[in-house]
């Protein structure tokens, strides 16, 4: 062998750290050579008569002894095989085996990883600007505080190169919102709808905030359908849509409101699937799990007759009482029962916060999920073409796993988080607000009504500068509170209700 191959052997056994050695030394270990040839083969494998040449290709490195993980040979303990990384707060002395990035990764790779930019700080100094580095990362809007970081981070590395994964589209984003409200009018066909449809593509809807749920009437089948590239219709897609999100508040201390102005026959079995449907979020654990609170308001005869155009206005709002099965309905619905207008209700020892839309023809239909029993703050909250019917918002699923729908409704969902501020400064919160369309000092959250129970609140804050601020992204408006003293923002979003509270 030459004096070059020796210092090239020499270099690779002083590469690998002993049992003794700290693993986290700066060395780098040569990578293999390629493979030899078939003649070369057969002298490194002829163990009889080994050539006078010896090998002509370096020994390769010494692998380093480990400790295995998993349950070591004739033991009865083991571990589960899971790297605690390295701490500054952790003393050398009692580290035990710790790791580190610069342990981690071998070299040279092509690395993907989320801690790209912190994995390339960590390589080894003469071979960091060989490793190609890849950060893939899920930051996709073009102002996202995080995706700006990155990038103006990996222009400190010419090796390293950022990716933005593919994501779909996000329930409450613009594009989504796009994209589902164009896959509904194209459900129409070509001749009714073509001509809007090539209109709308040509907007941009970036801000809005808001989830479409529409219905078409058809066939959708849940096993199959993929809800990120498709759009889902009906129950499957409000249900898909509440499960992208965590409510503030538990479902034991929530309260769902649903009002409509006509209710179909449905089965108890179909109720108790969209009880379900409205209870779901993305925090809500299998059932059994505690529900949350439901009612149902409808108006009574009498509030028909007292509305502004009378009974003429009752001519579309429905619930049959008629058979057997259709009164046995109505018993089962009873204890979900509310007035619309409230006009014979008993007195309430809480103050009434008035709609001012007791004489309207109640043909609006919603489903609120309130946050807590005093309603002073809204989970989410629904707007929509659809009554409670099986027509609407689609039967149970059948043998097959598909679910079928019978007419076309269009609603949206909004709900509290579409308003949080990206870089993390402000946090909303939705308050219902009665005869007016932003909130004010008077509309408390639920941790205000809390405090006034508790007589912990504090009304003159000479702390607080409010900024009222209208959204003219949506249909609702909000207020900015900044306190001073923490440089904190809240962001109240008011959502003008359409009946009185309490019910």
């Amino acid at each position: 062998m030459t004096d070059q191959s020796d210092n090239k052997r020499r270099r690779v056994e002083n590469a690998v750290p002993t049992d003794e050695q700290d693993y986290d030394s700066d060395v780098v270990e040569i990578p293999a050579p390629p493979q030899p040839s078939k003649a070369q083969r057969r002298l490194l494998t002829n163990t009889d008569h080994p050539s006078p040449r010896g090998s002509i290709s370096p020994p390769p490195a010494r692998k380093t002894t480990h400790q295995p993980y998993g349950s070591p040979p004739g033991s009865d303990k083991g571990n589960a095989g899971l790297l605690v990384p390295r701490s500054l707060e952790i003393p050398s002395s009692e580290e035990n085996n710790l790791s580190s990035l610069r342990r981690l990764i071998p070299s040279p790779i092509q690395l993907s990883t989320v801690n790209g930019l912190a994995a390339s700080s960590n390589l080894d100094e003469d071979t960091r600007d060989l490793v190609q580095v890849k950060i893939v990362h899920g930051s996709w809007k073009e102002e996202d505080a995080n995706r700006i970081n990155i990038q103006e981070a990996a222009k400190r590395y010419s090796n390293v190169q950022v990716i933005t994964a593919y994501m779909a589209e996000m329930y409450g984003s613009g594009a989504r919102f796009k994209k589902d409200i164009l896959a509904y009018l194209n459900s129409y066909g070509q001749r009714r709808t073509g001509s809007l449809s090539a209109e709308l593509r040509k907007y941009d809807f970036s801000s809005v905030r808001a989830a479409l749920v529409a219905s078409v009437p058809g066939k959708q089948n849940l096993r199959t359908i993929d809800p990120d590239q498709e759009t889902l219709w009906g129950w499957p897609a409000l249900r898909h849509i509440l499960s992208s999100f965590s409510p503030k508040t538990s479902q034991a201390k929530a309260h769902i409101v649903m009002q409509c102005s006509s209710v179909a026959s449905i089965s108890q079995k179909w109720m108790l699937n969209f009880q379900n449907v409205l209870g779901a979020s993305k925090s809500c654990p299998p059932l059994p799990s505690p529900k949350p609170r439901f009612s149902l308001i409808f108006p009574t005869a009498d509030e028909i007759r007292r509305s502004v155009d009378g009974y003429a206005c009752g001519g579309s709002i429905h619930m049959k009482t008629q058979t057997p099965a259709q009164l046995k309905q109505l018993d089962s619905l009873k204890p979900m029962l509310c007035h619309w207008a409230g006009d014979d209700r008993p007195p309430h020892p809480a103050a009434v916060r008035q709609a001012k839309r007791r004489r309207a023809g109640p043909h609006i239909k919603t489903y609120t999920r309130f946050s807590d029993e005093d309603m002073t703050t809204v989970d989410w909250s629904m707007m929509t073409s659809a009554n409670l019917s099986k027509q609407a918002w689609g039967e149970e699923v059948n043998g097959i796993g598909e679910v079928r729908i019978c007419s076309y409704e269009i609603g949206v969902v909004v709900w509290p988080a579409l308003w949080d501020e990206d870089d993390g400064d402000g946090e909303a919160d939705m308050i219902p607000v009665f005869g007016k369309d932003l909130p004010d000092d008077d509309d408390a959250t639920c941790e205000d009504a809390r405090q006034r129970k508790a007589g912990t609140y504090d009304d003159d804050d000479d702390d607080v500068d409010d900024e009222t601020t209208d959204d003219e992204g949506g249909a609702e408006g909000y207020q900015e509170s900044k306190t001073g003293s923490r440089e904190e923002r809240k962001i109240r979003v008011g959502l003008r209700m359409p009946y009185d509270l309490p019910l």
